[in-house]
């Protein structure tokens, strides 16, 4: 079995497992239960967005998807069917209707990898309790739901940072910044139209230059629930 298809399995299982633990009188409720909190990382290469993230789901017990294992999944149709199998029938059934209604309101390029990537995103969404890192999760989210941060950080931490963790020249790290700049704001802007650089399509923007992992972690996880709270 594929690497990724052993991952998605386990994560299933856990979704399972998750729903079990629904109390009977829950379940037997005609009011739908709103799935678990969503948080969203942007980040700019070298600020330590990543390495949040995962923090923030050793934290929490969330499901952790970066852009790596969304892009993989978006390769295989079979995955991406199970995926949205895995969903409560209640949810599944509007499932397709919520993606069309993204794919026309907020994606400009409706090519098959951006509707995979609505569809993949969009179950683990509705699935909640979950942190997704890149691939503008944010601009698919539901903001009721979700909540929503950019990770920055200086442009001299960030080289240092990518030369002390990948073990690139200082040259060799300058290029990896500006290169990967320029690739996602492309894609934001060719993808969603949008600017990723906007301070307003953040819930919250954290400059990690002076803070560490844990820290920026708590700061999150301390200020999600409020605006959560807020929504409802």
């Amino acid at each position: 079995m594929k690497a990724i298809e052993s991952l998605v399995d386990q994560q299933i299982k856990r979704w399972e497992l998750e729903r079990r633990r629904i109390p009977a009188s829950e379940k037997r409720s005609t009011v739908s239960v709103e799935p678990g909190p969503v948080i969203t990382i942007s980040r700019q290469r070298g600020s330590g967005g990543s390495l949040v993230a995962l923090r923030m789901a050793e934290l929490t017990g969330f499901d952790h998807f970066n852009r790596e294992i969304i892009d993989d999944i978006s390769h295989e149709i079979g995955i991406q069917k199970r995926l949205v199998e895995s969903l409560d029938e209640s949810v599944r059934s509007g499932f397709q209707l919520w993606v069309d209604g993204i794919i026309r309101g907020r994606i400009i390029d409706s090519s098959d990898y951006m509707q995979s990537l609505v569809k993949i995103t969009g179950a683990i969404m509705k699935h909640g309790k979950a942190i997704i890192v890149g691939r503008g999760a944010n601009f698919i989210a539901e903001p009721k739901l979700a909540f929503n941060v950019r990770i920055v950080a200086n442009p001299d931490f960030r080289v240092e940072s990518l030369v002390a963790r990948r073990k690139m020249t200082h040259e060799e790290a300058k290029q990896e910044v500006k290169s990967n700049d320029e690739l996602r704001q492309k894609f934001i802007k060719n993808n969603f139209g949008k600017d990723i650089n906007d301070p307003l399509v953040y819930d919250m923007l954290i400059n990690s230059t002076y803070f560490t992992v844990d820290q920026i972690a708590g700061i999150i996880l301390a200020n999600y629930p409020v605006k959560l709270s807020n929504m409802r």
